[in-house]
């Protein structure tokens, strides 16, 4: 749910930065409710098996590393260098969503 800032975070241990926005109720309920619904109705991982063969191909023909995110790429190639988050060395993310569209 990406245009609604929703998402979901799957850890065995606590979120240290979820646990203390739940602990001065800064949270999202209508968004917890609404991804709730969702996944009621489509599987967790069902937009990722949906997709993930067109993404290896995407991948493949314009060199780039699948990412475990079904519409993102990776890569090192210095033409990328302005999607970086961090260092100079890190990979950067490629929204590879416009390319899917046309498989």
């Amino acid at each position: 749910m990406v245009g609604q800032r929703l998402g979901l975070v799957y850890t065995k241990e606590p979120h240290p930065t979820l646990e203390r926005l739940k602990s001065v109720e800064c949270w999202n309920y209508n968004g917890v409710q609404l991804i709730s619904q969702i996944i009621g109705v489509i599987p967790v991982d069902g937009m990722w098996k949906k997709y993930r063969d067109k993404q290896l191909e995407i991948c493949e023909q314009y060199d780039l590393k699948p990412s475990d995110c079904y519409f993102l790429a990776t890569s090192k190639d210095p033409y990328y260098k302005e999607r970086r988050r961090m260092r100079w060395n890190d990979d950067a993310r490629i929204c590879i969503t416009p390319l899917l569209r046309g498989l």
